[in-house]
């Protein structure tokens, strides 16, 4: 008697990676299988075999076995052929994977139908189907099949032919057919012909199920699933979607209960399943063969090059440099990873050959001083304290990560260089998965049900943001949330669909960095995949698993930064003759640190966040290991157990504290005691403890990993070496426990440090070169996503720095933003429809020929195929024609006539037609447009026609008017508002840009407005009584004087509105004040007690009726401290305050006093 259970194996099975209609996600799948009592389960989605290797791992911790396969697209004649209504006649077709052969047929297959036949989907045909037959099995598939297609629609004997290719191809006992019940007309039409079809051919039968969910009551998860993939609305009749809700994971008793009188059918699923025994290879590497010259192995040649390397960076070895050379390179050898270190120099070495700015290093790789020798890394490992066994550990074999930062504009040359080095099939980027996150399964949910888009969007504002915000977490977590779901069915229906489908993959697309590099083919060990409308060779498995099967994983990443340091020190040297040597400069220029000293960290590389800038300025970064410190300090843990301000305070001598054993002295002092970074846990277990670094690197990995067993076991290791080493055991453990305290905030050095080079770099510049480095800034944002606002930003933090941006000029500008003496030139590129190849085109015919003379003579010189009309009227309208002297309303009047013109005459050109009256001259002349008499738009639309085209406005703003009646009137700019502590007051002075009326559950009216200053925009609050008020003054684009307070809740940040006023009328009531800017205060001791009683003392000889305020960091941010007393400002006034500031810590170089 047949055991259910033994005697069936799911083999016609979809997951989530079957992206349009697939709903199984494989750990509950293998899961399920395994409850079902199932020892075996096939992978068949459709034309990929994206999740494979996933399903393979999850299925084996089960101890289910998996069996590998694909539904693959054939196409009905070539998968060449991609004319129009071809992708009609395309079949679906099922392939398992007996042998090892087999896996790599698959691949194959997969991937030639990604690369050469993808036509709606990605298409094999009968001539590859025949070249990569071995090793597979294959069935007949769905009722999308060739065979029941054929049988369907009468044609049976093309059924037959089909039938008997396909068993031709793959052998007549590795060919089946297949039958199906969902409860489908159309089945069991196609199975009362397809049984005796299957014995007039001697063809076996197999019984499968098409599974593409897991449960039956998932039904309804994957119908919208399949709504959101395609656009459509649950009730919509006319759509895509199943019959019924029968294809699940069925328990093998169904399937024998369907199938009862077929049980060679059902058996077939066992014999198939013992046939497939293929698996994916894991465990070994296959890393890309690098030829060295003149015959030498890897090893010699590796060591050639670092010793020369040595030279150059040292001069004269050291012996304790040669020391951690040799020790470095004998490890490296003896894991078999000289190779990886020839192809990583190589491309570096290409790269810098080629003047591509390369990152100073990144992640451990800047611990190992072979990488410093070979040019990889630009920081001196034994200079900065930096472990090589942190990056490599010689007792654990694991694949080094060498990740490497390029110039964003120039990163894909090196990744060409690299295809063409090793073989075009060998190298490949890398897949990424988008997923269905919390607020987005709101949304698509809310869509797909049809619930009016004001109330999904309300209850999407309810789920906190960051990355790891889930559905579940914020309804346990957020009460207004939970109230909502429960309040009535249809959001309730709303939100447990969307956590159903939260998590799901909802598309494929192309990792940012990841490239990996093979020894041959790469689909010899993975298929392939190529996004729509690219030529790029992509793999099918993610970046982890491309390493868990042997190959080598690099990160290519683009870092606009470097590019942006490159621009500066190109122009630099272009325009002012300034070389800029990193070497020379060292790592201790003052003003560099002055500058950060500041606050004035805009544009400075990892230092712009509000909190990252408040930090910054508590710290006070005097020395290289500070920047490092300050990189590694802004996270989460450090942030919130202390650590940050135990750090700044403990350097400027505010909180004493020792150390507990002498041996701990020389690896903390640098942090001031306080165990930041993983390599100083490393450091301790070795001197205290007597751990080698391999040892104490496995001691960091596994409290990283917080296994209770591990850490026990490496707790009495840690305890009984430090004994022996003559510490006592209950200062041992006290130890111990800090460690691990501390251990889970630690940050590793080498990446720290490593970025840190780029921080200083980015600093010096701005501090040296400001109006250089800000106009490589602004020309950087061009090709940012959010161009527009970013370069309006960037504007604002030039006007501070007392830069002038001069508008955009077609006599002047260049397609990037310019140094003109102690301004920047807005570069034509930055305007809104214009673009690189119309901004080259002008400045290229500008240089050629001279200045342009009018609208008229651009057009006529410049091809209007290349600079269009639309370009032009942008061109016109943002100011760049300012320049020929007419109106912008004049010149926008006669582009219509110039540029007809201007085509009958690039025609006439083309033709030759000019030829033929050479000799008159007065004929070659074209008409000359007129401007006509019409006056210049108001000052309202010209300043909006900026706004939209450049982002900010620059012939003036519609705030100056309310300037000089508020100078001196404490304001707060919005770029201010991210460093305030929660519950700040705030005056803010804005154009009301956006204003969106709700309504309240209780019925009230309130509204989230959008207002715009100087400098940026706020997101304001207007709660229903305020609204009351103040309605009449939410107009758009009115000025309004808001008066709030700050409000920080989880990610969100806003100001709650308590008054609005009119600029106008408040202006005359307002007080004026003046802020001045103190250093960190925490802990307040003798030294910040005596500036204090000093500045009162200032302020009282200086009385008047400016008040006075005291911005003080905090590590929240920048708190605002009123004081009673009321000043008159002036010179004599400002020196006084700069000395008594200076006693407490020297802030010459960042002037402390603000007004207004």
């Amino acid at each position: 008697m047949a055991d259910p259970a033994r005697d069936f194996v799911h083999l016609h099975l979809h997951s989530e990676y079957s992206l349009l209609d697939g709903a199984n996600r494989i750990p509950a799948l293998c899961r399920r299988v395994k409850e079902l009592g199932m020892a075996a389960v096939a992978l068949t989605d459709h034309g990929n075999m994206f999740g494979a290797l996933q399903f393979q791992r999850t299925a084996r911790e089960l101890g289910v076995r998996p069996i590998l396969g694909c539904e693959v697209y054939v196409a009905s004649g070539s998968r060449h052929d991609k004319r129009p209504g071809t992708q009609r006649g395309t079949c679906h077709l099922l392939l398992l994977a007996r042998t090892t052969a087999g896996y790599r047929n698959l691949c194959k297959l997969s991937s030639i139908g990604f690369l050469e036949g993808f036509y709606y989907k990605p298409r094999v045909d009968m001539e590859t189907l025949a070249q990569h037959a071995e090793g597979l099995v294959c069935t007949s598939a769905c009722l999308k099949g060739a065979v029941p297609r054929a049988l369907l629609e009468g044609r049976e004997d093309q059924a037959v032919e089909l039938a008997g290719r396909h068993r031709e191809i793959f052998g007549a006992e590795n060919y089946f057919l297949e039958i199906m019940d969902h409860g489908i007309p159309d089945q069991h039409a196609v199975n009362r012909q397809i049984i005796p079809l299957a014995k007039r051919l001697g063809i076996p039968l197999v019984a499968t199920n098409d599974a593409h969910y897991l449960c039956r009551e998932n039904a309804e998860h994957q119908d919208a699933a399949i709504c959101i993939q395609t656009g459509k609305v649950l009730t919509e009749t006319e759509r895509l979607r199943f019959y019924n809700d029968q294809f699940y994971v069925k328990d093998p008793r169904e399937m024998w209960a369907l199938f009862a009188e077929r049980p060679d059918a059902l058996l077939a699923t066992r014999q198939i399943a013992e046939m497939c025994q293929a698996q994916i290879e894991t465990g070994e590497y296959h890393l890309p063969v690098f030829e060295c010259p003149g015959g030498k192995t890897q090893d010699v040649y590796l060591r050639e090059l670092v010793d020369q390397g040595l030279a150059r960076r040292y001069g004269t070895v050291r012996p304790e440099v040669r020391e951690r050379a040799d020790f470095e390179l004998r490890v490296i050898h003896e894991m078999g990873f000289d190779g990886y270190f020839l192809v990583v120099w190589d491309f570096v070495r290409y790269a810098k050959e080629q003047g591509i700015p390369v990152g100073p290093g990144r992640g451990s790789a800047a611990g190992s001083i072979v990488s410093y020798a070979l040019g990889i890394t630009e920081l001196c490992p034994l200079e900065h304290g930096l472990l090589f066994e942190r990056f490599l550990n010689p007792g654990r074999k694991t694949m080094p990560d060498i990740d490497i930062d390029f110039c964003f504009e120039r990163r894909g040359e090196v990744i060409d260089y690299v295809k063409r080095r090793y073989g075009a099939r060998n190298v490949a980027q890398i897949i990424t998965f988008g997923r269905l996150k919390a607020k987005a399964a709101i949304r698509d949910v809310g869509r797909i049900l049809d619930v009016p888009l004001s109330d999904v969007d309300r209850l999407a504002k309810l789920v906190p943001e960051g990355p790891k915000a889930t559905l579940a977490t914020a309804l346990q977590t957020v009460p207004e949330l939970k109230q909502a779901v429960e309040a009535d069915d249809v959001t309730r229906r709303l939100f447990e669909l969307a956590a159903a489908l939260e998590g799901t993959v909802r598309h494929a697309s192309t990792h940012a960095a990841g490239v990996v590099i093979a020894d041959r083919d790469l689909t010899e060990y993975l298929p392939l995949y190529q996004p729509a409308g690219t030529r790029d060779l992509v793999t099918q498995f993610t970046m982890t698993e491309v390493e868990e099967i042997g190959l080598l994983k690099m990160d290519f990443l683009g870092l606009k930064n470097l590019t942006i340091i490159e621009r500066t020190v190109r122009q630099l040297e272009r325009t002012r003759g300034v070389k800029i040597d990193w070497d020379a400069i060292g790592l201790d220029d003052a003003p560099a640190y002055a500058l950060l000293c500041s606050g004035d960290t805009d544009g400075v590389f990892q230092l712009e966040s509000p909190g990252m800038r408040s930090l910054v300025m508590q710290v006070k970064p005097s020395r290289f290991s500070d920047i490092t410190a300050i990189l590694a300090l802004y996270r989460p843990g450090p942030l919130e157990s202390g650590m940050a301000t135990a750090f700044a305070e403990r350097k400027h001598g505010r909180q004493k504290f020792k150390y507990d054993h002498p041996l701990l002295e020389p690896i903390l002092a640098e942090t001031h005691g306080v165990i930041l970074y993983q390599e100083q846990v490393m450091q301790i277990a070795q001197s205290l403890s007597g751990f080698s670094l391999a040892d104490a690197d496995s001691l960091r990995k596994a409290m990283g990993k917080k296994i209770a067993e591990v850490m026990q076991q490496q707790e009495a290791k840690f305890l009984d070496g430090a004994v022996a080493n003559g510490v006592a055991r209950p200062l041992a453990k006290h130890i111990w426990d800090q460690i691990v305290t501390f251990a889970g905030y630690g940050f590793n050095k080498s990446h720290s440090a490593a970025y840190a080079v780029i921080t200083y770099r980015t600093a010096y510049l701005k501090a040296h070169f400001p109006v250089d480095y800000m106009a490589a800034q602004l020309t950087n944002e061009i090709s940012g996503s959010n161009a527009t606002e970013s370069i309006a930003r960037y504007m604002a933090v030039c006007r501070p720095m007392g830069i002038r941006i001069l508008p955009p000029d077609i006599n002047h500008s260049f397609a990037e933003f310019t140094v003109e003496g102690s301004d920047i030139r807005f570069g034509l590129e930055a305007i809104k429809n214009v673009g690189h190849a119309v901004a080259t085109a002008i400045s290229d015919e500008r240089e050629r020929a001279g200045p342009f003379r009018s609208l008229q003579d651009l057009c006529e010189r410049v091809d209007t195929a290349k600079v269009n009309a639309k370009a032009l009227e942008c061109l016109i309208k943002s100011g760049a024609f300012d320049t020929v002297g007419l109106h912008r309303s004049q010149l926008l009047a006669m582009l219509p006539e110039v540029l007809e013109i201007s085509s009958t005459l690039a025609r006439e050109r083309a033709s030759g037609q000019e030829s033929l009256f050479a000799l008159d001259a007065a004929a070659l002349e074209p008409a000359r447009v007129a401007p006509p008499d019409i006056p210049e738009w108001p000052e309202s639309e010209r300043l909006a026609h900026e706004k939209e085209l450049l982002g900010t406005y620059l012939s003036g703003h519609p705030l100056d008017r309310h300037a000089e009646p508020l100078a001196g009137v404490d304001l707060t700019a919005t770029t201010d508002l991210g460093a305030l502590t929660n519950g700040a007051k705030v005056d803010l002075l804005g154009l009301v840009r956006a204003i969106r009326p709700i309504t309240t559950k209780k019925g009230d009216k309130m509204a989230f407005v959008t207002v715009e200053d100087y400098h940026g925009t706020a997101d304001v609050v207007v709660f229903s009584d305020a609204y009351e008020r103040h309605r009449a003054l939410l107009v758009i684009d009115r000025a309004i004087w808001i008066r709030g307070t700050w409000q920080v809740r989880d990610e969100r940040r806003s100001v709650i509105v308590n008054e609005i006023l009119d600029p106008a009328e408040a202006a005359k009531a307002a007080p004026r004040w003046i802020t001045i800017d103190l250093p960190p205060l925490d802990g307040v001791n003798g030294g910040a007690d005596h500036l204090l009683n000093h500045l009162a003392e200032i302020l009282r000889q200086h009385p008047g009726r400016w008040r006075v305020r005291l911005a003080v960091p905090t590590p929240e941010g920048i708190a605002q401290l009123e004081t009673p007393l009321s000043v008159t400002p002036g010179e004599d006034f400002d020196a006084a305050v700069r000395a008594a500031v200076a006693e407490l810590e020297s802030l010459a170089a960042a002037p402390p006093l603000t007004t207004g």
